[in-house]
């Protein structure tokens, strides 16, 4: 863990996010494209690596979050 600035964080791997039993990713407001790109068929964002590896994955996406994903699996 480190702390800089009286501010705590930790820092994981792609490889010890992806070892999760369950996986939580909220997305809000103007993700639309960052969204899309994970769920991309060749992506190699750490989101979409991590979301390979773990055991159950949930996504819970905002109707404005969702709007490139919803499109693509609608068409």
């Amino acid at each position: 863990m480190r702390i800089a600035g009286g501010v705590r964080w930790l820092t994981m791997t792609v490889s010890t996010l992806g070892a999760a039993r369950r996986l939580l990713y909220l997305m809000t407001g103007d993700r639309a494209a960052a969204v899309a790109s994970v769920f991309a068929a060749d992506s190699d964002l750490p989101a979409a690596r991590v979301a390979a590896r773990a055991a159950k994955v949930t996504w819970i996406l905002d109707a404005e979050a969702a709007a490139l994903v919803c499109r693509e699996a609608a068409g």
